[in-house]
Formats: C-alpha cells, structure tokens, sequence
C-alpha cells in the first residue's frame, strides 16, 4: 500500500486517471410515421436497433431537479422481430425502480391492437430484462405482422393493474419501408429470456428491475 501511494505521489495525476467511457450514440432515420434508431456495439461492430413509431403512446419525463416528481420512461408502440416476423409490440424500455407502476402494470396487463376495421389483437404484457414488452401470442404472430404491414391507422388501448387508458389512434405510414431497413440494419435477434411470471415474488420483481440487461437506443 505504501509502495502504491509512494508511486501516485510521483506520477503527477496517476491518482486521478480514469478509463475512458465509449459512447454508443445512435443514428437516427424518420422513415413515415416511424423513427429508425441505431447504434453499434464498439466491441463487435454489430449493430442494435429499435423502431418505433414517432409519437409516444406516453411520453417520457425525466426526473424533476427542483421537486421530488420521479421520471417515467416512454411508452411506444414498436416493431420487434420475432419467428422470423416483423411484429407489433407495446413497450416501455429502461424501466428502474422509480418507474415501478409500469413494472407492476406487467405483471397483469394487456395491450390490445386495432388495424383499421380488423377485429383487435391482445398483446400479453411481461417483463424482458428492464423492459414491459406487450407482444402478440404465438398463434396470433402470422396475423399481426400482415395487419401491420397492410393498416394506415392503428387503435392502441393498455389495461391491467387497475389502470385503464383510453384508446389512442395512431396513423400509419412508410411502414414496409421501414420494416425492410429495420430488419437489413438488424437481424433478429436470439430468443428473450422467460420473461416475469404474474405471482412471482416482489423480490424477485425488484432482482430483475435491477439486473436487467441493457436495452437497444431509444
């Protein structure tokens, strides 16, 4: 220790030398009604995206400086990979512990779709690392993606846990475009892990808010 400190003293600025940290800012592209959003891994070059519609279903709030009014993270409706298909999701990404009513609304809540005058989509809500992710079934993948592709409006409506929103409507446009760069820029990605199961212990709820993996760029 002694030797450590003696070296410190004489190397001017040793003590306050720090790694650098990369930053991973993401490129952005407007695509219709959609944002295209980007950013490589420095490690592997290998790219993560996330597209999402350009209005926010729920805006996201930073923490205020002055007051003790927490942040909240964005609620989008987005389009994810999955099955080899180009799916709806309704997510809010990022979440942390001050952000716990979105982390409890997953644990029983549902979103449900309406493309134009088709019959509406229930999307099951779970956990996926630090983010609510409300996804078609399995067996309802197939219709969801061709409604997607096809629809210029959507009816977006999110229930569960005691809240109920009111139906938000959401015009569609550049749509397959947008899928065909998302899906050239990223390919799908592996499997999610189980997600959060409703009954499962808080602290188990609180482990996964904590050490979820980081998501894609907003």
């Amino acid at each position: 220790m002694r030797l450590l400190l003696a070296v410190m003293l004489l190397v001017p600025g040793l003590a306050l030398a720090q790694a650098r940290r990369v930053e991973t800012r993401p490129t952005t592209e407007t695509i219709g009604s959609w944002i295209l959003a980007c950013a490589a891994d420095p490690m592997t070059d290998k790219g993560t995206c996330q597209l999402r519609h350009r209005l926010w279903l729920e805006e996201p709030r930073a923490p205020a400086q002055t007051t003790s009014e927490l942040g909240r993270p964005g609620v989008a409706l987005e389009v994810i990979q999955r099955q080899g298909l180009a799916l709806p999701a309704v997510t809010a990404r990022e979440l942390t512990m001050d952000s716990a009513r979105l982390g409890l609304l997953a644990l029983a809540a549902t979103a449900q779709l309406r493309f134009g005058r088709e019959a509406p989509i229930d999307l099951p809500c779970a956990l996926e690392g630090r983010t609510m992710m409300c996804a078609p079934k399995p067996e309802q993948a197939e219709t969801a993606a061709a409604q997607l592709g096809n629809a210029s409006t959507v009816l977006v409506r999110i229930s569960g846990a005691g809240i109920s929103t009111e139906t938000l409507a959401l015009d569609l446009a550049g749509t397959r475009d947008a899928i065909q760069k998302f899906r050239a820029r990223a390919p799908e990605p592996p499997a999610p892990p189980p997600s959060f199961a409703p009954g499962a212990e808080l602290r188990s709820l609180i482990d996964q808010l904590f050490r979820g993996g980081a998501a894609a760029p907003n």
